[in-house]
């Protein structure tokens, strides 16, 4: 389960007037994202998170480079019912990844 000890790092997108959507990072012993939506008026508040993480460095260009084992999002954008997060891959490249919105909800619990 993801700490809630230290403010996390990541990506956001606006979902609805009161909260927005998160990828947020952790450290473990690699950079890993989990999701949340958090209070749009007070950012620091969480209203629901995933209990796991549901991102991590596994392709070959994520697992070595300047900084192997190392995933980290910067960008988030809602296109539809999709969102797209570009991310940093190892030090050495930019990506992108996809997944629909209704899936990624369906990770988050109180």
């Amino acid at each position: 389960m993801f700490s809630q000890d230290r403010p996390p790092l990541g990506s956001r997108t606006t979902l609805s007037a009161k909260s927005f959507f998160a990828i947020k990072v952790w450290l473990f012993l690699v950079y890993r994202a989990g999701v949340a939506l958090l209070d749009k008026d007070k950012p620091h508040k969480t209203i629901v998170r995933s209990r796991n993480w549901i991102f991590q460095a596994e392709a070959p260009y994520e697992l070595s480079g300047l900084t192997p084992n190392v995933v980290f999002p910067t960008g988030l954008l809602l296109r539809g019912d999709e969102l797209w997060m570009y991310y940093g891959a190892a030090g050495i490249c930019t990506c992108l990844t996809t997944a629909k919105l209704d899936e990624v909800l369906a990770l988050l619990v109180d």
